[in-house]
């Protein structure tokens, strides 16, 4: 399976205050215009495209997450907390706008590979303790590339750097005051999630031939308590034989990188976006996969 080419499907939940049917382009523009008003001159045209995107079905969950992101990014400063994603009790995520009488709510549908890592990760949280996920997050500290973001005060952690591994979980650790939360944390932020990732996507399993791999993990204190993590999960491929590269379907790509975002609550987490971006291979002169 290959999860670069899958797209989303989106409904309604029809408990929420605003019931709009997406698809009609004329409920599009009521919705646009009720908060065109946010964005200044220069920047409105590019948001009511960044908001055409976050709206349409046929938009990867991936593509509605940056869409969602650079419409927080271009909006006036006072109407920033009106955009959250929002994971209820039972771990469904939703793009939400906040309006003034009502709210946009705009469910994400996970696609097969999604769900399948949110599958992964549950059993493996039922499988540890938190001990065991902490002991492996924090030998991973030293290891992995790491960017901690509390209330716009970031830090910066590189893989084998000299900062002094106290200070580094320190800062990990007052990302969250709840158990919970942080047994997820310990779990989803550890290069076990190279082996979940491989071990699904099929399409590219047993890329083993590689020369330089390279982890980076982004974990951002998001709105209510919660946390927002990115992975990055990247590959490069050392030149290999035009006999080898026959035999392989997977040495047409040069690089493959894998990135996922998840959202945590307090005890709640879900994958509300995978992708995989690749860049071909540089072949021997002539050849042709066949």
């Amino acid at each position: 399976m290959s999860f670069d080419t899958l797209t989303c499907t989106q409904g309604i939940d029809a408990s929420d205050f605003l019931i709009v049917d997406y698809k009609t382009s004329s409920y599009r523009s009521a919705e646009w215009e009720s908060i065109e008003d946010w964005f200044s001159g220069p920047t409105r045209e590019k948001a009511e495209q960044d908001f055409m995107v976050l709206v349409n079905e046929e938009s990867s969950n991936s593509l509605r997450l940056t869409a969602f992101e650079q419409l927080k990014f271009r909006v006036g400063t006072s109407f920033k907390d009106r955009f959250i994603i929002s994971l209820d009790k039972h771990s469904q995520a939703s793009f939400v706008i906040m309006l003034n009488e009502s709210r946009i709510t705009l469910p994400i549908t996970p696609l097969e590979f999604e769900q399948k890592i949110d599958s992964e990760f549950i059993k493996e949280l039922s499988n540890k303790s938190i001990d065991c996920c902490r002991k492996a997050f924090y030998q991973d500290l030293g290891r992995s590339a790491y960017k901690f973001n509390s209330g716009g005060n970031i830090k910066r952690f590189q893989a084998e750097d000299k900062i002094d591994i106290g200070t580094k979980k320190n800062l990990a650790e007052s990302m969250s005051t709840d158990d919970d939360q942080k047994k997820i944390m310990y779990l989803l932020g550890h290069q076990i999630m190279a082996g979940v990732i491989l071990n699904i996507d099929e399409e590219r399993r047993y890329l083993i031939d590689h020369e330089t791999v390279v982890n980076k993990f982004y974990i951002e204190k998001y709105q209510d308590n919660d946390l927002m993590l990115k992975y990055e999960l990247r590959r490069t491929y050392r030149e290999l034989s035009e006999e080898y590269i026959k035999s392989r379907i997977e040495c047409q790509h040069e690089t493959v990188s894998w990135h996922l975002t998840f959202l945590i609550s307090a005890s709640k987490f879900s994958c509300i976006s995978a992708d995989v971006k690749t860049t071909p291979r540089t072949l021997p002169s002539g050849f042709v996969f066949v």
